[in-house]
């Protein structure tokens, strides 16, 4: 009975990542919006995508989630450029804020925010 205990509290945990990863993404996407509101913001966790992106600043994030693991994300703030989205688009996944001249599933071309 305790392996069971154990097993279910694990997966309320995973149930409790999935949240954490959407706030952390959204929350990351706001933040950096109002901080820097002449800038797009980008924020995805797949490597296999593809940025082009222009006068840009990046960086990476490893968020804890459970079993003593992290999920990475790439961090962009940035003028304008492409982006072509590997893998599922769920809100753990990624997001955006910004100049937007055309969105076609995954992918999306910014513009220069004035």
């Amino acid at each position: 009975m305790q392996i069971v205990t154990g097993i279910i509290g694990e997966l309320k945990k995973l149930s409790k990542d999935k949240q954490n990863e959407a706030d952390y993404v959204k929350s990351t996407r706001d933040q950096l919006a109002a901080k820097y509101p002449k800038k797009n913001i980008l924020l995805f966790h797949n490597q296999k995508s593809v940025a082009k992106l222009n006068g840009g600043t990046h960086t990476h994030s490893e968020l804890p989630i459970s079993f003593d693991r992290t999920k990475g994300y790439e961090i962009w703030v940035f003028d304008t450029g492409s982006f072509d989205l590997a893998g599922d688009g769920g809100e753990l996944n990624w997001a955006f804020a910004g100049c937007v001249t055309n969105r076609n599933g995954g992918h999306i071309d910014f513009c220069q925010k004035s």
